[in-house]
């Protein structure tokens, strides 16, 4: 992450020219942005839901959605801070005549520092399992109530391969990634074409409701489980949906609607998929699982990006994708609750079979 930022910033040439006195060429810009954004990948796929959901499955046994929801809440309160301080960098920071100065680099270069300090930290403090530090996960010696995807020993992988509910989740994780990631990520050109003020206090908002709402889905979780928290999540991403194609009738509202429930939406794209592996197929084969399913994920995002651009080049703005999108979001989740259904059926049976087996 550290080096795409640097990069980021080296991309134009400017400030290399003007230390070194080199020719900066198109291609050159390119090459740069296309090695930037691998390691940008690279990044978030080893330090954001994978690893945090890895730690979180090996160090907790019980209360699993309130940990997760509160370690990656930070990711919301994280991204307020960061739109409202690189915001000023980058529109207030800088004399374009002077590529030393020039504002957005500065602002990838502040953020390269804060990523290469906090790795740092990170990789001195972490440690894999408690076994490394001679202690128990926590909650091992509690009392446990019963509660929702608890650390249950889980499927074979050849019992996983046969069930039909792997691959329809794993495509309805796929439609998800490609719906949310690719709507949140055009949202802000979308409401800057139809001219809505306060953006920066919107889209900072939205930050910060980030982080109540990935809390919130670890408490429903623990408490109601995955179909319910899965469903409030995806209903917020429709209605969000629908608020962005009508921001050019609610100026007002629709922004704000969209900034505050796309937020309770996104918890779908984190911590909802190692929770929902944890529930459907147990700790077996949890890190394996979580890697097919967040590759998927991912995967949709790249996928959705691609569509969303070619709607809005064919029809001239963003609002006809995103009426297509909070459909494919509907129909979406009403799948996903059947396979919901039918793999809790399935765990209820495994389990007793072990059961039957060991007595």
């Amino acid at each position: 992450l550290t080096l795409y930022c640097v990069l980021s910033a080296l991309s134009d040439g400017a400030l290399i020219s003007s230390l070194f006195g080199i020719e900066w060429s198109v291609g050159a810009t390119c090459a740069f942005l296309y090695i930037a954004s691998a390691f940008f990948g690279m990044g978030l796929a080893w330090t954001t839901t994978t690893i945090v959901g890895i730690l979180v499955e090996r160090w907790f046994t019980n209360d699993k959605g309130k940990v997760m929801g509160i370690i990656l809440a930070a990711n919301g309160f994280g991204g307020a801070v960061a739109e409202l301080i690189l915001n000023v960098i980058i529109n207030h920071g800088a004399e374009k005549a002077d590529p030393l100065k020039a504002s957005w680099q500065l602002g990838y270069f502040v953020t390269a520092g804060i990523l290469l300090v906090v790795g740092t930290i990170a990789v001195v403090l972490i440690r894999n399992t408690p076994e490394e530090m001679n202690v128990e996960a926590l909650g091992k010696n509690s009392v446990a109530k019963k509660k929702r995807g608890s650390n249950w020993v889980g499927f074979d992988m050849e019992h996983i391969k046969k069930s039909k509910y792997f691959y329809v989740t794993g495509a309805c994780v796929f439609i998800t990634g490609f719906v949310l990631n690719s709507f949140n990520g055009n949202a802000r050109p979308h409401m800057e074409e139809m001219q809505i003020a306060n953006l920066a206090l919107i889209m900072s908002a939205h930050s910060i409701a980030l982080t109540f709402s990935k809390i919130l889905a670890g408490f429903a979780f623990d408490k109601f489980g995955i179909r319910f928290t899965f469903g409030y999540c995806s209903v917020a991403a429709v209605v969000s949906l629908l608020g962005l194609c009508a921001v050019s009738l609610s100026p007002v509202v629709a922004p704000w609607l969209y900034s505050v429930l796309s937020s309770v939406a996104l918890p779908l794209e984190t911590i909802m998929i190692p929770l929902l592996v944890a529930e459907m197929f147990g700790r077996k084969n949890y890190s394996k699982i979580m890697g097919y399913y967040l590759g998927l994920n991912t995967f949709g995002y790249a996928a959705g990006s691609l569509v969303v651009d070619f709607f809005r080049d064919l029809f001239g703005s963003y609002t006809t994708i995103f009426v297509i999108f909070a459909v494919i979001l509907t129909l979406n989740l009403i799948v996903v609750q059947f396979s919901f259904a039918v793999a809790k059926k399935d765990r209820e049976e495994y389990l007793k079979k072990l059961e039957s087996e060991n007595e």
